[in-house]
């Protein structure tokens, strides 16, 4: 298959996780299973990766045949090119990002899943004009023949929305510090 074929596909597969998360949402508790934990926990582990500027750590939770987009409707593919692309993000120096996992989905054979959830990013230039932005992330995680997972897809979701300081706190109260167990 093609790259255009394979980005088809993702997008049709992730149209079933929507549906499967708007349904989740709509439970004010949700819960998940020990299978569904450790996806968000990685998740979690990912953004505090980004959070320590610890870049091994980050290029340890990306696959090998990744796809990221970007806010401008491009993408970077491969984990070393990912690696290379956010070497400023994980350094803190370009943005500050931030991001929690909120709602996990898993496929039925249990080897890929998708995690959403709220972000924010700051500007650390104190001469900037728009100091925040929110939004949410998605990401696609594969699971590897060592039981491992990776995020093979990270972005197309909505480009951020500027943000006051107020928004950025309401957004940071949705983070869990862990993932709600059922």
């Amino acid at each position: 298959m093609n790259t255009k074929t394979n980005l088809l596909l993702a997008a049709i597969i992730l149209g079933g996780f929507f549906a499967a998360q708007e349904l989740r949402a709509a439970d004010k508790s949700p819960a998940y299973n020990k299978a569904e934990c450790e996806v968000w926990n990685r998740e979690k582990s990912f953004a505090v990766s980004v959070e320590n500027h610890d870049a091994k750590a980050f290029a340890e939770h990306i696959d090998a045949n990744a796809i990221f987009v970007n806010g401008r409707g491009s993408y970077t593919r491969g984990s070393a090119e990912v690696a290379k692309a956010w070497a400023g993000i994980i350094e803190g120096k370009q943005i500050i990002l931030r991001w929690s996992p909120e709602f996990v989905g898993l496929s039925s054979d249990g080897k890929t899943a998708i995690s959403r959830g709220p972000f924010w990013i700051e500007d650390p230039d104190p001469d900037t004009q728009q100091k925040f932005l929110t939004g949410t992330f998605q990401s696609t995680w594969v699971k590897n023949r060592k039981g491992e997972w990776h995020v093979f897809l990270d972005g197309g979701t909505p480009a951020p929305a500027p943000a006051t300081p107020e928004q950025v706190e309401a957004v940071k109260q949705r983070f869990s510090p862990s993932c709600p167990q059922s």
